[in-house]
């Protein structure tokens, strides 16, 4: 995720849409639990990231951030507990 962090807003851009896109796929790979790269990625701190890139004065990388944590990554009616086991047994 270290290329987040790049002060190039095109750069933080397209990794954003190939995230997005790498996401959108693990729906369709029969993965369970552990094995899915939307809980790596939070293991890994990643939702973190994405969180502070909301602040970022570029009005594309707020969107396309706020998109992929909002498609992912959030559940506003369940507590977290309840999503990290959601997350876990899909």
């Amino acid at each position: 995720m270290a290329a987040l962090n790049n002060t190039e807003p095109n750069l933080i851009i397209e990794v954003l849409q190939a995230l997005n896109v790498i996401l959108a796929l693990d729906a369709f790979i029969p993965l369970r639990g552990e094995e899915r790269i939307d809980y790596k990625l939070e293991l890994l701190g990643g939702v973190d990231e994405l969180e502070a890139l909301q602040t970022h004065p570029n009005i594309t990388i707020y969107k396309e951030t706020e998109q992929i944590i909002k498609n992912y990554f959030k559940n506003d009616d369940v507590d977290s507990t309840m999503a990290n086991s959601a997350i876990i047994n899909r």
